[in-house]
Order: structure tokens, then sequence, then C-alpha cells
């Protein structure tokens, strides 16, 4: 976003990008709604009190348009935060630009957080805004709401500008914000399969989190950039060449740029492990183990099956004679994707992302590609609200057990998990000091003890216990059966972390890719044997 252009030049550009991915947009409709937006924001800044806050919406409409967003998410965009900070109804709203336009907005404005003046009590009031926090991100994730997809993919716009601009808050407002976007955020991207926002944001909390760390990484990475940079330029272009010269004229062209850029700081989870950026060191950074680059393809042909042989024709006829080697990520092919490393003369590495190119709209985003057949459109799995011990609400996808939850909290946990107090109903645990890990808090009647392959419902107050040493050091109990009592994706890269730095071993990577039940008596065996 170049925001030293005037608004009305960024919303003409917003118009455009919006054309090229919608046909029925309309310039009219669009401007209509940046000017009721702006007459709405009027007189209202921005933290630092000297931005106009009509800069934020339009913001958002930028990331929105500028990652294929069609003209209803334009439009919801510019309005999203109409409805929740001025007197604009949804009624309006659904008279003046549609039913679906009005639909997304009510999504994205939060549940009435005004907690009465009378409430004092700084423990009752985090209680509320917590409940309220959680009734706010269900109501975002309505699967009756036709909308709700389209609306998750603003919200995460939302939440990216916010980030953005971050430096406008006190450094403790600042420290929330970050923990908050890693704890629904991040994790928000991933349902959705949106590769952009997940590094995106995961980076902006490293930045905010981590400085020290993130600047040592960023330097780092910038240094070994620029030093490679007349390299990576002459390989970009002789692979730009491989891409126009590859068929003969009979052949259309099968491979197609969409976008490619640089990587910086996300990778940092290559570096310290799926989630490895709380870490304190960054260990060894060099140029072989990160990609320094990274392209998306489109793939023109009518025949999937042909997409990753016509792409490995392609690497032996144009680029394998240029001494680049190719490996193939172990996730794909699939019927609608492929990744691949390239790796040059000087070992550098480049990620290239191949994609069907009418599997989802050509845009900077990688909806389509992280799982296959995914689009903007689609909703995650149905998500259920869980709370930690003291109140604070989790979204985890439906099914999810005991084990997925201790992983949310901390790795560690996770790993020395023993089992786990679960407590229906709106109250938190009552912690009792200097007591053993096993009677930590207070019990009532309504508590249940149950194993850390419980499933967790909607609602759901839970108290894991792990096991510890004097010390208060965790003392880890996994096993290769854990494997079967988790669903989500999370918790099974903590789970293969773990095995590889305790027990290396290839299979295990299989976990990442889908799980299956049968693996448990394998895993078993290879334990035993």
């Amino acid at each position: 976003m170049n925001n030293s252009r005037s608004l009305d030049d960024r919303v003409e550009l917003i118009v455009r990008r919006t054309k090229e991915n919608d046909e029925t947009a309309s310039r009219s409709r669009i401007m209509n709604a940046y000017r009721v937006a702006a007459e709405l924001h009027e007189g209202v800044f921005r933290k630092d009190g000297v931005t106009p806050y009509i800069d934020h919406p339009v913001s958002v409409a930028e990331i929105v348009a500028g990652n294929g967003g069609d003209q209803t998410m334009v439009i919801a965009a510019l309005l999203h935060d109409t409805v929740e900070d001025t007197e604009y109804t949804l009624q309006q709203l659904s008279v003046s630009f549609g039913k679906d336009v009005a639909d997304i907005v009510d999504a994205l404005t939060n549940v009435d957080e005004n907690i009465p003046d009378d409430i004092t009590d700084s423990h009752q009031r985090r209680l509320i805004k917590n409940y309220l926090d959680g009734l706010s991100n269900a109501k975002l994730l309505d699967p009756e709401n036709p909308q709700a997809g389209k609306a998750v993919y603003i919200k995460l716009a939302d939440r990216l500008h916010n980030m953005l601009t971050i430096e406008a808050c006190s450094p403790k407002s600042q420290t929330k914000k970050a923990a908050d976007t890693l704890q629904f955020f991040v994790p928000l991207a991933r349902l959705i399969n949106s590769r952009y926002f997940e590094r995106e944001l995961s980076e902006l909390c490293f930045r905010v989190l981590q400085p020290d760390l993130y600047r040592e990484i960023e330097s780092a990475y910038e240094e070994t950039r620029t030093r490679n940079s007349r390299h990576i330029a002459s390989f970009m272009q002789m692979f730009d060449f491989a891409l126009r010269e590859f068929g003969d004229s009979t052949c259309p062209q099968l491979f197609r740029k969409v976008s490619s850029n640089s990587l910086k700081c996300y990778q940092i989870r290559d570096l310290l492990g799926s989630n490895g950026w709380p870490y304190s060191s960054m260990g060894s950074f060099t140029k072989s183990s990160i990609y320094l680059y990274e392209v998306l393809l489109s793939y023109n042909g009518h025949e999937s099956p042909k997409m990753l042989q016509s792409f490995i024709d392609l690497y032996m006829a144009e680029l394998r004679p240029k001494g680049v080697s190719l490996e193939l990520l172990p996730d794909y092919p699939s019927e609608t994707a492929a990744a691949l490393i390239l790796t040059d003369g000087l070992s550098n590495r480049y990620l290239v992302l191949l994609r069907l190119a009418d599997s989802a709209s050509l845009s900077s985003d990688y909806t389509s590609l992280f799982p296959p057949n995914s689009s903007v459109t689609e909703m995650p799995d149905r998500l259920i609200t869980v709370y930690s011990r003291d109140g604070k609400p989790y979204q985890m996808a439906e099914g999810s057990t005991v084990l997925d939850f201790a992983f949310r909290i901390h790795p560690d946990l996770g790993c020395s998990a023993q089992y786990a107090l679960v407590r229906r109903g709106n109250s938190e645990f009552e912690i009792l000091p200097d007591q053993s890990p096993h009677k930590r808090v207070r019990r009532t009647q309504s508590d249940t003890e149950c194993e850390i392959n419980h499933p967790l419902q909607d609602g759901d107050h839970v108290f894991v216990v792990g096991d510890s040493d004097p010390h208060g050091e965790p003392i880890y109990h996994v096993d290769y059966e854990w494997f079967g009592y988790v669903k989500t994706q999370y918790a099974i890269d903590h789970l293969v972390e773990f095995y590889h730095k305790a027990v290396p071993n290839p299979d295990v990577r299989t976990a990442r890719i889908s799980w299956d039940p049968k693996l448990s008596e394998k895993f078993r065996q290879k334990k035993s044997g």
C-alpha cells in the first residue's frame, strides 16, 4: 500500500483492482461506499491523533482488493466499521448496498462491549470482556451466515492493517494486541488457508514480541539477500525466459507467473521449528536453510494430472542443464496444486508454487493452495470456544481434544499433559496457592476428570494438569499413540517436532500430511522394536 497517494487516488486504484477480480464490479458503487464511509467517519482520527479514520477502511479495502476480493468484499471493507462506530444501521446499509454487504458488516460488528460502570472489580470486568470477545468471534464464524467466509477474510485484513500501524499504541497495548493476534487471528488465517495473512501476521507479531531477535534475523536475511541479489536477478531472468520458451508454436504457454516476492522473516518458523520464533536464539542462519524467493505460477493446461509433469518437463529441458536442482515438497502433489524447491548453482533456494489457473482467483494470496481445493468463500470446520483456567477464550476446531487444547496453551503443557478437569458453565477455576499440580484448583461438583483424548465441547472450561519435577520443570510423557489423540495441525506439528528431536524418524513426517489411525499401531511397533 502506498499511502503517500491521496485518498481519492487510492480508491481509484481499488476500483481498478476490483474490476480485475470481478467483472461485475461498478466504479459508482465502490465510490459511493467510499463517500458514505468518509462522511460517517468525518472528524474522527486514528490513535495517533493525526491520521483521519477513513484511512483505515480504505487501507483494509486496498488489502482485500489486492488479494483477489470481489466488489461485495471491497464495499464491505470500506464500510466495516460504520455500524459499530457510528449511528449508521444495518437496515440502512442493506437498503443502500444490498443484503450480502450488510451480512458481512453484521458479522464484523462486535457484540456490544460496554460493560456497566457499576462493575468495578477488575477480575469480573475481565471475565465479562473475555465472554463478549468469545461471542463476537462466534458471530464472525457463524456457519449459518452465507457471507461468513468473506467476513473472515475482511476481519484478517482489518487486523493486518491494525498491526501495520501498531506503533501508535502504547508498548503494553502492542504486546497485548500481538498476543491476541497469535492466539486467534494467525490460527484463523490457517483455517481459511490464507498463506498471505498467516505470513504477514506472524511476522508482525514476531516483530512486536521479539524485537531484538527480529532485528537480528531481518539483518541476516537482508544481508544474505543483498549479497545474492545479482545472482537472484539473473536466475529469475533465466526462469522467466524458460517459462516463455517452453513448448512449441502449437502449444499454448502452460505456465504464467502470477506473483513473486522475497520472504523476509516469515521463515523464522523454518529456522527455529514450526512455531520457533518464541525461542531465544535464531541458530544457524544460512541461505541454504531458507527460501530467498517465492514464485506463484498458474497452470493453463486443462488436464490437472499433467500439471506437475509439465513443470518437470520444463525443468529437465530448460533449468537442469543450467545447474538448477529440483526437490518436490512431500505434502504434494495434488489435483490442483504442487510445491517445489529449486536450488541454483550458488545454493540459493526458491519456493515455486503451482496451481491450476481455474482453481481460484489469481491473486497474491494462495488461498487455493494450502490445502488445495479451498477458496476465500469456503468456511473452515465449525469452531468451538474453549476457555482456559483463567477464563481466556480459545477458538478450536470442533472435535478438538484435551491434548489439542494443552498444546494451544503451551507446547510444554502439551508434552507433559496427564489429564484435565473440564467444567461446564461460565465460571473460572479457583487457583489454590502452594498446592501440588494435581490439587491446584478448588474442585466443584460440575468438574469432570477427563483423559487427554477427551473431545471438548463448545463452552468448556478446561484445566489441564501437566507433570513436573520438584523444581517446576515439565516432565514429558509423549507417546506415538498421541498422534491419534489430536485433531489440529498445530498439535501434530509439535508432536512431529518433538519426535524429530527425540527420536529422529522420517516416517513421522507423514503425520503432517494426513493422519491414518492405523499409524498408531505402526508407531507403537517401531517404538517397541
